[in-house]
This record gives C-alpha cells, sequence and structure tokens, in this order.
C-alpha cells in the first residue's frame, strides 16, 4: 500500500539482543502486529471529518494494544482522490492521531495487486482473489477489461478455433471480462483472439437464432457461429447448439511458452503490456508476446 511495504511476516532473528535486554538469546521468533482500519466508498469519497474521527478513535485504541503497532487508516473508493485532496486528509490525520498512517487505493488497485499475486500451489487463495476481482468486475467497482486476456486451454478445438476465429464455453462457466482469448494447447499459447463480440445462441422449435450477450452488434459472425457448431459436432463431438457462448472476433497465431513445470489447471489470466493500447492491434499484440515465455 502506498510507497512502503508493510512487514506482516514472521521474522527469524539468531543472537540478537532484545531492546531493554541485557543478554542475547541464541534465537529469537518475532511479528509486528498492525490494525488496519478501512472505510469504502462506491459513488462519492469519505469526508475529511469522517476519516479525521476514524483516526482519532485508532489514536485512543493505542493505550489498549502494542504501541510499536503499524496503524492504517484505508481509504476505499471506486474512482482515485485527488493528489491534493488526499495530501490534505494525510496532514490532518497525522495531526489528529500521528501514530496513523492514511493511505487511499481505489478496487482497481487493490484487484491488479492481487491478480496473479498467489501461485497455483495455494488453491484456496488463488479462487478468493479471483472471486474478489471478478465481484469487483461484476458490481463494475473496476474495468481493466481492455488490459486483460484470458488463457484458455483448448484440447482438441484448437484447429476449429482458428479456423473460425471463435472460442465458445457452456453459459454456466463465469468469467471476468476481457478483450483478448488466449488459446493453449501443449504448454504454450498458440493463437490469440481479439474479442469484438460474445453471443449465445439459442435452439428451440422456432429454429436458430443468435443473440448478443456483449460487444459489438453485428451479423458478420453468424455464418462462422453456424460453422462452429457443425464442426464441434462432426469434429470434436461437442453439442453447442445450446446452453454455450461464443468469443469472436479477429485471431492472430503466435508461439507464448510455458516454462514450469505441469499444464494450466483452467483458465488463467494475463495483463497486457502498457504499450499495448486499445487503438494497438492483434498483430502487434501477438508480436510483442511471439517467442517469449511465462511461468
Amino acid at each position: 500500500m502506498g510507497d512502503e511495504d508493510l512487514d506482516l511476516g514472521l521474522m527469524l532473528l539468531q543472537q540478537k539482543k532484545p531492546r531493554g535486554s541485557h543478554s542475547v538469546p541464541d534465537g529469537m521468533l518475532r511479528q509486528r502486529s498492525f490494525e488496519l482500519v478501512i472505510e469504502t466508498k462506491v459513488t462519492a469519497h469519505s469526508g475529511k471529518d469522517q476519516l479525521i474521527r476514524h483516526a482519532r478513535g485508532m489514536g485512543q485504541n493505542r493505550r489498549t494494544v502494542n504501541t510499536d503497532d503499524d496503524r492504517i487508516l484505508l481509504l476505499l473508493s471506486k474512482e482515485p482522490i485527488e493528489e491534493n485532496k488526499a495530501l490534505e486528509i494525510e496532514d490532518a490525520v497525522t495531526k489528529e492521531a500521528p501514530s496513523v498512517k492514511f493511505v487511499a487505493v481505489t478496487f482497481q488497485d487493490l484487484c491488479t495487486t492481487l491478480d496473479g499475486f498467489y501461485k497455483e500451489f495455494e488453491p484456496e487463495m488463488v479462487a478468493l482473489a479471483e472471486d474478489f476481482i471478478r465481484y469487483c468486475s461484476d458490481e463494475k467497482l473496476t474495468d481493466d477489461s481492455a488490459r486483460r486476456m484470458r488463457v484458455v486451454p483448448c484440447g482438441d478445438t484448437l484447429d476449429i478455433n482458428l479456423r473460425h476465429g471463435i472460442y465458445y464455453m457452456p453459459l454456466s462457466r463465469g468469467y471476468r471480462p476481457h478483450r483478448f482469448v488466449g488459446l493453449y494447447r501443449q504448454k504454450a499459447i498458440r493463437a490469440v483472439i481479439d474479442v469484438e463480440s460474445v453471443f449465445q445462441v439459442v435452439t428451440d422449435e422456432t429454429g436458430c437464432r443468435i443473440e448478443l450477450i456483449s460487444g459489438a452488434d453485428t451479423q458478420k459472425y453468424d455464418d462462422r457461429i453456424q460453422q462452429m457448431i457443425v464442426d464441434a459436432k462432426a469434429k470434436c463431438g461437442h453439442d453447442i447448439a445450446n446452453g454455450h457462448q461464443f468469443f469472436c472476433g479477429e485471431v492472430a497465431t503466435t508461439l507464448y511458452k510455458k516454462i514450469s513445470k505441469h499444464g494450466i489447471q483452467g483458465a488463467r489470466y494475463f495483463r497486457v503490456p502498457k504499450d499495448i493500447t486499445q487503438e494497438s492491434s492483434i498483430e502487434e499484440y501477438v508480436a510483442r508476446i511471439d517467442g517469449m515465455a511465462w511461468e
């Protein structure tokens, strides 16, 4: 948070003399305590007076807890607070409670930190972070979809994904909004789709209807979706005429290798490099990652 790291880990010390002690033990385990007070605002920033009251309460609590505690007053908001406003609040908080540090972050800041923070060998924490990030996206607290690629294992469907420029999956499968779909097989991203539209197909006694879920409302993908349904059944044995969604767009091949052991366990999300903007083409993006490696 902010420009400083908060040390929450357990420290192992050897042959270190404790403060105020007259002896040196062979070993010591130490962990700092901390107090974190959070004020969240979605539609408007919290007023300075409210934050000062929080800081006052934290300062009063100092006499009941360790005086070495780290005390953080965190303002979590949808939109970033203006720099001069943040400095004004910080000065007021310091004046009211010198032991309290004021930090202002957005939901986007928090989600960006959580995204990819935990590793595959921490599945519970990965799932928890993913749930929180998806919640923030669903509630429109964040929107960085243009800077995100969703990497999906394709297996036998890769050939028809490439042929039609479409990735399909069940409607029941959730996901975070994203611009790119990375098509993964055999420990490498083999192609990328720059998603323009997401559709679903409804087939009933009246026939087949293609309905827009998100993106551009266009008919240029209708024939490709229809042929994808045929090919998925004939080549892969997948019945996708109902209950599926279709991510459609321009596709480009690449080779972006995974160098760590084992394959991916379901979908993964990648951050798009900052130099790839909304105006950048799919060719520019795949050229940026082609021949590179990831873990």
